[in-house]
């Protein structure tokens, strides 16, 4: 069930570790970031992957020109924040809503032009 697995992944203390592999330059960004974003669609293990620091790092992602990290960091990070006040306080503490705010004036712009 959905409780001991979320009690068994906060046991392995495998969340910290996903947080320091979720750099731009890594060629298994992108997996790490599909995990979480499975892992984070149980609703017990959201806050844990707050608590275990994945928000700055996923959200640095949102910066990334990869499509496939761009693809699985949003998908985290929606999974996170579902149902999360927490997720999503963090997400906009870590300067993710401000990030999507100016991707999505850029693509305005360009698709656009004033």
């Amino acid at each position: 069930d959905n409780i001991e697995t979320s009690e068994k992944i906060q046991k392995s203390g495998i969340l910290p570790v996903f947080a320091s592999l979720l750099t731009p330059q890594s060629s298994c960004t992108a997996k790490v970031a599909n995990v979480i974003a499975e892992v984070a669609k149980n609703e017990f293990i959201r806050n844990s992957c707050v608590d275990a620091g994945l928000i700055p790092p996923l959200v640095q992602l949102l910066n990334c020109k990869d499509q496939e990290v761009l693809l699985q960091t949003g998908r985290a990070l929606g999974n996170i924040c579902y149902d999360s006040h927490e997720g999503r306080s963090a997400v906009d503490h870590a300067g993710g809503a401000q990030i999507v705010i100016d991707h999505l004036r850029s693509l305005d712009l360009f698709y656009c032009p004033v």
